[in-house]
């Protein structure tokens, strides 16, 4: 990675690097139905891409995963690999 006039070059390409934050937890179907909230990620990512973005920025907030001191929730509407795995199928970056 390194920085060019460009934007910021990444694999042998510079490119400027255009896309805004999107935080997966907040993101989700009222009754936090995973297939409606997963939809739901899905359109927020392509609504993204119609725009010309290229990036996706969020956080994993802890307090959302472990419920429980020690026990962790990583499924269904916190299914964070799941929000990356469509970011990728859309061809966004994303720094979390």
């Amino acid at each position: 990675m390194a920085l060019t006039p460009l934007g910021i070059e990444i694999d042998g390409q510079a490119k400027l690097w255009f896309g805004g934050e999107v935080q997966y937890y907040r993101v989700r179907a009222r009754d936090r139905d995973p297939d409606r909230t997963h939809a739901a990620w899905a359109d927020t990512l392509d609504r993204m891409r119609a725009a010309g973005m290229n990036l996706v920025t969020t956080y994993v907030p802890w307090d959302y995963h472990e419920l429980e001191r020690g026990v962790f929730r990583w499924d269904g509407v916190a299914d964070v690999e799941r929000f990356f795995a469509l970011c990728a199928e859309r061809g966004l970056r994303v720094i979390a």
